[in-house]
């Protein structure tokens, strides 16, 4: 009995122990140190390095030094968008290695984007009950380098419609005899839109006996490139396209493509699973696309060789895999970036 008793006395010592010789140090997971309401105060004010920020000449921080450790959360809010940009952290101080934004912005659930506006930062530290605020306007925030615009309305953009056995004419329905059936709707659901009032969604069948290169295809060709001001030139800089696509499931039989045309010819494209559920952001480096077939005999164009600043001309390619099975895809706010994704998922 003794030996049971000095047994279990040893392990509840050692556990003791242990619970003891942990340092503040040692915990799994973010950091969360909780300010004391009665004691807690900033020692020098909240602000970003200057009130008033145009994005087009570089980056802006915030600042500011507490008189204890805390954790705490920025949010920077659109007046007018509603655009939220977050930034969270543990310190006794934010300055710009912490909190430095370029214009940017997080997704929850809804895209929005900063406009030419003023911006609320509200500081929130854990155990303090009132928000700190900061008012602060800003100028040419981080947006699409380009934007295809269509997919709130199809009046907002000349984009064509293919089905693949028939003429080409704005919508396809059931083309006569062996044709395809493909259409396209536009959506208005406010839940569940990406971005703006509604997204496209193609839907169709393939009645082709015989593999063929699509089903339908949607999308547009311009009369001159998208990069307009041909900023696309310098090398050193990436090019992403960026698409919010909604899945299929992990029974789809759509198979999607993504074709860009470069204006002398060269076309280039770039296979996208659709086998997952509800609402994803594809964003693709122009770099990744593979050579469908090179056209270019113009000799201002490099036959084979990507050349981000003539991309003129947008498809999406679907079709059915296996054949003659039902396809359905959805669609919204193509676009654009430089550098990097429309935005990062960290």
């Amino acid at each position: 009995m003794m030996k049971s008793i000095t047994n279990a006395s040893i392990i509840a010592l050692s556990f003791l122990c242990l619970i003891s010789c942990n340092s503040n140090d040692d915990y799994i997971g973010p950091e969360l140190t909780v300010a004391d309401p009665n004691t807690f105060e900033l020692i020098a004010p909240l602000q970003a390095s200057e009130d008033s920020i145009d994005f087009a000449n570089g980056t802006t921080y915030f600042k500011t030094l507490f008189n204890s450790r805390a954790s705490w959360t920025l949010t920077l809010k659109g007046d007018e968008s509603g655009a939220i940009k977050t930034f969270t952290g543990t310190s006794e101080s934010i300055d710009s290695t912490l909190v430095t934004w370029d214009g940017g912005f997080d997704v929850n659930g809804k895209l929005k984007l900063f406009s030419n506006e003023t911006v609320t930062a509200s500081l929130s530290v854990f155990g303090i009950k009132e928000p700190y605020t900061y008012k602060m306007g800003i100028k040419n925030p981080l947006m699409p380098f380009a934007l295809v615009n269509g997919f709130n309305n199809q009046s907002e953009q000349d984009l064509f419609f293919i089905a693949a056995d028939s003429q080409d004419v704005n919508e396809v329905k059931l083309s006569n005899g062996t044709g395809d059936i493909f259409h396209v709707n536009y959506i208005n659901n406010v839940g569940t839109v990406p971005e703006g009032s509604s997204y496209a969604q193609i839907d169709g069948q393939d009645l082709s006996f015989t593999k063929e290169y699509f089903t339908g295809n949607y999308g547009i060709s311009k009369s001159r490139p998208f990069d307009t001001k041909q900023i696309l030139t310098d090398p050193t800089i990436q090019l992403y396209f960026n698409f919010f696509l909604k899945g299929g499931g992990k029974t789809s039989t759509t198979k999607l493509e993504v074709q860009l045309e470069e204006r002398y010819g060269d076309k280039w494209v770039k296979e996208v699973n659709t086998k997952f559920d509800g609402w994803k952001l594809i964003s693709i480096p122009y770099t990744d696309f593979i050579t469908s077939f090179g056209l270019d005999t113009d000799p201002r164009g490099k036959a084979g060789v990507h050349e981000a600043n003539l991309i003129q001309s947008l498809s999406f390619l679907v079709s059915s895999v296996p054949s003659r099975n039902e396809v359905t895809v959805a669609l919204d706010y193509p676009c654009f970036t430089i550098n990097k994704p429309l935005f990062e998922i960290k």
